[in-house]
């Protein structure tokens, strides 16, 4: 069993900093825990290694249970990517396998294990997963990846029997960025692991794919009612709607972009240029900035197409606001499959003594 270095026992936060000694007193508990119940490796990410190299050296010197990583690399410097947002220059990263038992008390010193097995011989290997994060609407990560994994995997003597190029196809969420086909996917993945198995020697293993955002995202459409609409002359034009980022938070999040119709008047033009404004009091509650659309009065209904993936899994009750329902059409019929939300439903974990 491996567990992950991040997750404590009653769901709350490992933070590794150390220039903190409560976060070390929590971590040493957290990894006797783990003990207990017959960890064989404990996993290390990006969150954890930014804490610091001489505190994740403290850590491990407490424990005989091995500590694994896989991470991006930067190959000039030798240090941990840890940046949270999407990579961009991918040229200067490599996949690495980290061997953190064997890491000295140097902070620039990362050793790759020269076989997994060593480390791991308890355990019945199976195959291979990575991720190259999500969307990526490149198909050479795809290629570069795949050669480089299947590279470290048969240069360790590592037998793989299932091989999983992870992460998730992309989605469009506005008409000017629009990924490549399915099919492109696939045929740059098949090709890459074919001809590199080829060029290895080795037997390609089972191929499986993660579809990820690219199934859900496109099925589901946000729908609001448009309630007040605030016009600022040579500023901007809000709309109000009767959601916003408790519903889906990536826009306020991370600056995601969505395009937007309206429901009940599809065939009229646009004519106005508005940004559609969410109803949960931040001003960063901003649904679709700048937006050309059609006249927009009280009542009209707007949809937001592409929001099947990360609305739901990501949506809160942010201000105590109620979670909307969820209905699945089919051919005109409509059917409930998530009730909204009550003021009642919050009552229910509350103890009153």
């Amino acid at each position: 069993m491996i567990l992950d270095a991040g997750e404590v026992l009653f769901d709350s936060p490992l933070v590794l900093d150390n220039t903190r000694s409560a976060d070390e007193y929590k971590a040493r508990n957290i990894i006797k825990g783990y003990e207990k119940i017959g960890c064989d490796a404990i996993n290390i990410g990006g969150y954890e290694l930014a804490g610091g190299v001489k505190f994740l050296q403290s850590i491990m010197d407490s424990t005989d249970i091995p500590f694994i990583s896989a991470n991006l690399i930067n190959k000039s410097t030798g240090k941990l990517f840890t940046d949270p947002y999407v990579i961009v220059d991918r040229e200067s990263f490599r996949i690495g396998v980290i061997g953190l038992t064997s890491l000295l008390k140097d902070e620039n010193k990362y050793i790759v294990m020269d076989d997994i097995y060593e480390l791991l011989e308890n355990l019945n290997f199976q195959g291979v997963h990575f991720h190259l994060g999500s969307p990526i609407f490149e198909l050479e990560p795809y290629a570069q990846a795949i050669k480089a994994v299947l590279s470290f995997t048969s240069s360790n003597n590592i037998e793989i029997n299932e091989f999983s190029p992870g992460g998730g196809f992309a989605i469009g969420y506005v008409q000017d960025n629009l990924p490549p086909p399915v099919s492109a996917y696939a045929e740059t993945i098949t090709n890459a692991l074919i001809e590199t198995c080829f060029d290895l020697g080795i037997s390609p293993p089972r191929l499986v794919i993660e579809p990820g955002r690219s199934i859900i995202g496109r099925s589901g459409v946000a729908i609001y009612s448009v309630g007040a609409i605030k016009d600022i002359p040579s500023i901007r034009k809000y709309v109000s709607l009767d959601g916003g980022m408790g519903d889906n938070v990536r826009p306020a999040m991370y600056d995601a972009k969505y395009s937007a119709v309206i429901a009940n008047r599809v065939s009229d033009q646009p004519e106005e240029l508005v940004s559609l404004a969410g109803k949960y009091c931040e001003s960063g509650d901003i649904l679709i900035k700048d937006v050309m659309l059609p006249k927009l009065d009280p009542g009209d209904i707007v949809a937001i197409p592409s929001s099947g993936a990360y609305g739901p899994s990501m949506a809160s009750s942010y201000n105590l606001n109620p979670r909307p329902p969820m209905v699945m059409v089919l051919k005109g019929e409509v059917r409930l499959i998530r009730r909204k939300e009550e003021y009642q439903d919050y009552l229910m974990l509350d103890v009153i003594n």
